[in-house]
């Protein structure tokens, strides 16, 4: 069971996969990514699921990371290696929690176009982003994100044609609005997670099955799409 991203660049990725496939079949390889065990990511995707068509979606997270900072505090994220710093390591969960709530293949996203910036110099290379996301079924939606403003806000939102769904942290809820009536959820108590992917994980070596949760598939989904954020910038002559 390895952290995510499943690699720091797609194309390790790819190599890694090709790698393991080539390996005894009773050896096994799942990715974790805690948000896809989120009480609240999973009831909003349930909630969505219940109100048709997705006409569009809208993912804003906004936070300051400081130096002194609980996560600020391994080396590896104070120089990172890899494109993407804070955006790649916090955003894949946004994203993998978006793909959960937009509810599977047929929804995958397809397209990126995106800009990126490093606001805080002790959050390199990049630590903003602020791109356009299409999925296969041509369904439009933003993604936001900053690990270097003085905004603090995590909001996953999907309109759909018979309500909106909204999925949040600080504070952890989920808000339907059907017919201009909301519905709102607490998870006082959620925590991040992980806890339950452990769980999935050992229960899935003991029945020979990998959740599909924690697969390279999904793994893979997600750096494709987070990559795509990082390193796409347009140029407008």
């Amino acid at each position: 069971m390895s952290e995510k991203p499943i690699a720091p660049s797609v194309k390790e990725a790819n190599e890694l996969l090709e790698w393991y496939m080539k390996q005894d079949e009773k050896a096994t390889w799942s990715v974790a990514e805690n948000h896809r065990y989120l009480d609240s990511v999973l009831y909003g995707a349930k909630q969505v699921q219940k109100l048709g068509r997705i006409l569009h979606f809208r993912v804003k997270s906004s936070i300051m990371v400081k130096p002194d900072a609980k996560y600020y505090q391994t080396k590896w994220r104070q120089n990172p290696g890899y494109q993407g710093g804070f955006v790649l390591d916090g955003g894949i969960h946004y994203i993998a929690s978006l793909r959960m709530l937009l509810g599977g293949e047929g929804n995958d996203i397809s397209r990126v176009c995106a800009f990126s910036d490093q606001l805080q110099p002790h959050l390199p290379p990049i630590d903003t982003v602020n791109a356009i996301l299409k999925t296969k079924t041509r369904i439009i939606g933003t993604f936001a994100s900053s690990h270097g403003t003085t905004e603090l806000d995590n909001e996953w939102f999907i309109a759909c044609e018979n309500g909106t769904v909204a999925t949040r942290r600080f504070p952890h809820q989920v808000v339907t609005t059907i017919n201009g009536q909301q519905e709102k959820k607490e998870f006082p108590d959620e925590a991040m997670g992980v806890g339950q992917e452990v769980k999935a994980w050992s229960s899935g070596l003991k029945n020979g099955n990998i959740d599909e949760r924690q697969s390279l598939e999904e793994a893979l989904k997600d750096l494709q799409v987070v990559s795509s954020v990082t390193f796409y910038n347009s140029v407008v002559y």
